[in-house]
């Protein structure tokens, strides 16, 4: 599947000039006025030369600024379509979570899944963190993986420093970070790294502010409904792969944990069938 120019702006952004990245920026932030702004008029906008406006174009891909802006035009049309609303909206959005999923699917690396299970595994603590609506999928995930392993602590934002005093290079951190992405859970990997923890790195680009801080990262895009709010389904269906292979692989220390778990839950009686 041949990349959209937003795809094609991402891919490059790490490489572009100061100017480039102006230009980057604006498109990317601003891709539907700039599917019909000329180009002395983005000039304008970005305060870059008309020659860089160029220059980037075909840095990314493209013959020249009209090719580039025929392809910003085409990528609007495009979102347009998807996020227009029907009578069956509800499915379109199911449907969207579903390309989503398998469009990570295909490029998921087996190994560097193993590879994360395995530090899950050995590491003395997990400390996971996510605000938000990233909040949802960290509290998910912590909840059902300390039902699988000891030490297993969700990061809340009013604890951010009292749980940074306990981190060592033993332990690693998940974070969880998707737009608009919360200083909070940048600060707490920042310092977590100082103390030499291992960063696992979930989000939706190599431009989110953990993608560098992180040791290790999974992109993973998230429906974004027209309110700006990022719908999680596409980073649940990630975090399951690595709750179920870790199952898989230790299926002898969870069954145990599981097992006294549910002894706990039958004399406390707080449960309903």
């Amino acid at each position: 599947m041949t990349d959209n120019v937003i795809q094609k702006i991402e891919s490059e952004f790490t490489t572009l000039t100061a100017g480039k990245k102006k230009v980057a920026n604006y498109i990317l932030n601003h891709s539907r006025e700039a599917s019909y702004l000329t180009l002395a008029k983005l000039q304008e906008v970005t305060e870059v030369s008309e020659a860089t406006i160029i220059r980037f174009a075909y840095t990314i891909g493209y013959g020249g600024y009209t090719e580039m802006q025929n392809a910003i035009r085409e990528y609007v049309f495009d979102v347009k379509n998807k996020t227009t609303s029907t009578s069956k909206s509800y499915v379109e959005t199911m449907e969207r979570d579903r390309e989503l999923i398998q469009e990570m699917a295909h490029t998921l690396d087996v190994k560097q899944v193993d590879d994360i299970v395995t530090l899950l595994h050995q590491t003395r603590t997990i400390y996971i963190i996510g605000n938000n609506t990233a909040y949802g999928a960290a509290y998910w995930f912590s909840h059902v993986f300390a039902n699988y392993k000891p030490n297993v602590i969700i990061v809340n934002r009013d604890q951010v420093n009292r749980f940074l005093m306990d981190v060592s290079e033993e332990d690693c951190v998940v974070a969880i970070s998707f737009p608009r992405y919360h200083k909070d859970t940048v600060h707490f990997i920042k310092n977590a790294k100082k103390q030499q923890a291992c960063i696992i790195g979930i989000t939706d680009s190599r431009l989110s502010p953990i993608y560098d801080i992180s040791d290790k990262i999974f992109l993973a895009k998230t429906n974004r409904d027209v309110s700006g709010y990022n719908e999680i389904a596409p980073v649940i269906s990630l975090l399951n792969v690595f709750v179920t292979r870790y199952r898989e692989r230790y299926k002898d220390e969870v069954k145990s944990r599981i097992q006294n778990l549910e002894k706990l839950n039958d004399s406390s009686d707080d449960l309903i069938e």
